[in-house]
């Protein structure tokens, strides 16, 4: 009894913590982004109390630098173009950015060997998690369109398309019988994705596969091939079959918008997108260093913008902050791409390039057209995630540069 009401140790926490933060986003929702807040937390009270020690490797604290200069950014323009409350809410929902160095200085606790199944774990059961509540909403709730309990389609197509990459690289690098699990797990996330109606994320389905072959580089088996094949043909003619009505509709919508468009309507998703792209435009041309600051798309400014992002990452990121801020976004892209380029090495490093790769290739697909940050699940995701891939690159070293044993208590 006393062993099964043990306290779980710290590599074990961030095992559970890991697995549900990358995999469930589109199962418990908002559930992430307090998970994840309260892990920045806690994490700061174990530097306080030195359970744990702040990461000293460069190329981690250059991660950490991007992501905090992302932070600073918007507030430096928030001070600029300071609107009080709005103003003030909108830079603190921005703190996480700052966490990325305490959480990475918690999870170098474990080994990871550890992490890389964790997030193995997370990304098959929330695969299959996401792909029976889309299910459910879209058969037997009769839902237009999957949003899963993110509550917003946008959201969950994003997680989707991160889980059918994680799902791939674990196919691709498990030799178990995992692979197939894994493999059908993708499936279930491809379906997922396509279910939302999200058409931007759609390329993912077409993008993520050559990841991990370009990445890992797995040995092409004639017979794992064949028996892949014949594993994952009926599951995948069942999602076309699931599928096939959301995707002819959108398909069909996208048709509609650009005759609409012609007939000088702009009444519809594409054309909505044009003339926020034209407002944001001319706004960014008004105030090109600072911009106007991270309380100009909130709900207390409806006639400035209208809507809470402009649906294009770069063009939000320059009216909010400027040059200033489209430095910053861009930064959290390069810096850990660069170090990942830079220090990658042996099978657990690649996965945490691919992971990367991964992780980029859904976030930008989703940002050019519509929200990749300033969504409370979505930061959780994108810092977190960034957290798990440099720390797989990277591990725990010494000042000598070598891998040392994880503290596990």
């Amino acid at each position: 009894m006393t062993r099964l009401l043990r306290r779980p140790t710290l590599d074990e926490s961030n095992r559970v913590f890991t697995a549900v933060v990358i995999g469930w986003g589109g199962i418990v929702g908002s559930g992430v982004s307090i998970l994840f807040s309260g892990a920045i937390l806690a994490a700061a009270v174990r530097l306080y109390r030195r359970d744990i020690a702040f990461p000293a490797d460069r190329d981690a604290l250059a991660i950490g630098a991007a992501f905090a200069l992302f932070f600073l950014s918007e507030a430096l323009s928030g001070a600029v173009n300071y609107e009080g409350w709005p103003t003030l809410r909108e830079v603190l929902s921005n703190l996480p950015f700052l966490g990325f160095l305490l959480i990475y200085a918690r999870l170098s606790l474990s080994s990871r060997q550890g992490i890389v199944q964790a997030v193995e774990f997370g990304a098959v059961t929330g695969a299959f998690g996401a792909f029976a509540w889309v299910l459910v909403e879209i058969f037997v709730q009769d839902s237009p369109r999957a949003e899963g309990a993110a509550g917003n389609p946008g959201v969950l197509a994003l997680i989707s398309a991160l889980l059918y990459g994680l799902c791939l690289l674990t196919a691709t690098r498990r030799s178990d019988r995992l692979r197939w699990v894994a493999l059908l797990a993708a499936i279930c996330a491809a379906a997922a994705l396509l279910l939302t109606g999200m058409r931007a994320l759609w390329p993912m389905l077409v993008v993520a596969p050559f990841i991990p072959l370009a990445v890992l580089r797995p040995k092409i088996d004639a017979k794992a091939l064949r028996r892949g094949v014949l594993v994952a043909a009926l599951p995948a003619a069942l999602a076309v079959f699931l599928t096939y009505g959301v995707v002819e509709t959108r398909i069909g919508g996208l048709a509609a918008d650009f005759d609409r468009i012609e007939r000088g309507d702009y009444d519809s998703s594409i054309g909505k997108r044009l003339t926020m792209w034209d407002a944001g435009l001319d706004l960014a041309t008004a105030k090109p260093v600072f911009g106007h600051g991270p309380a100009v798309s909130s709900d207390e400014n409806p006639d400035r913008i209208g809507f809470s992002h402009l649906h294009n990452f770069l063009l939000n990121a320059m009216v909010r902050a400027g040059i200033v801020g489209v430095a910053a976004v861009l930064a959290l892209f390069i810096v850990p791409l660069w170090v990942a380029a830079r220090r990658g090495g042996d099978d657990i490093s690649r996965f945490g390039v691919a992971m990367l790769l991964t992780l980029h290739a859904a976030f930008l697909m989703s940002g050019l057209v519509g929200i990749m940050l300033g969504h409370d699940i979505l930061d959780a995701l994108f810092i977190f995630g960034t957290v798990v891939a440099s720390f797989l690159v990277l591990g725990r070293r010494t000042a000598h540069g070598r891998n040392v044993p994880s503290k596990l208590n």
